[in-house]
Order: structure tokens, then sequence, then C-alpha cells
């Protein structure tokens, strides 16, 4: 990951923070709001669904970590808020601060799964793009 990257990954955060969420949905353009990451973190109730976790894996072709403790979504927000109130000066610090666990689920994509997906996208966004 390039400083660019971790710049965009902080603006996101910065969005999240303020109340904003990005299209989880809708992958590419979110590549392009704040940089192509090799994985993916995720947290919230959908996120206990295996099946789901790794379905998700594989359209976005990346490795999802599920971050397993009931207040995930909590520890990001604090983690956030310390970074941009400049109590910590990066946002390692601040998960280290927080004494996050490793109590992790990794998911990585199929190959096989990644290129139907592909498929499967290039024609929904084909019928879209007839559509609108």
């Amino acid at each position: 990951m390039d400083a660019a990257q971790t710049i965009g990954q902080q603006n996101a955060a910065q969005q999240i923070y303020n109340g904003k969420r990005l299209p989880v949905c809708d992958i590419d353009n979110t590549d392009d709001q704040i940089g192509k990451a090799d994985q993916i973190h995720i947290g919230g109730g959908l996120s206990n669904s295996h099946e789901f976790n790794q379905i998700q894996a594989d359209v976005y072709g990346r490795k999802l970590i599920h971050y397993q403790h009931r207040e995930a979504g909590i520890i990001g927000a604090w983690t956030s808020t310390m970074v941009e109130s400049g109590k910590v000066s990066d946002y390692k610090e601040a998960l280290e601060r927080a004494g996050r666990n490793n109590s992790l689920q990794i998911y990585e994509p199929v190959e096989k799964n990644i290129e139907k997906y592909q498929e499967l996208r290039a024609d929904m966004n084909h019928l879209y793009q007839k559509i609108y």
C-alpha cells in the first residue's frame, strides 16, 4: 500500500466518522474513492454469516477479515477519534492502544468464483447502462 492509498483510507475513515457511508456493494467506485486495498475488514450483524462473508470475498476478489469482537464498531470509531484529535500519530498506534485482540476470521477469495462474479458484474453493468 502506498501513501496515496493511506491518505485515501484516512479520508474514508473521516467520511465514516462524519456519518457518511461508502457504497460497499459498489466496490468499483469505492476503489476510485479510497484506492484498491488487498483486504477488506468487516463487522456488523450480517458479517456473522460465514456464507455471506465467503460470497463477499469472492465478489470483491479480496481477502475479508472479520474482527470478531462485539464492540468492533465502537473500537473503529474510537481509533479514528484518537487519530483525528492528535492523541496518537496513526491508526496502528490507536489500535494498539485499544487493546484489540487477535480474534479474527479470514475469508480468502476462491479464483473460480471470482471469475464468475466478474462475468455477472459485467452483465449487470451492461444492463444498467442500457436502462439509464
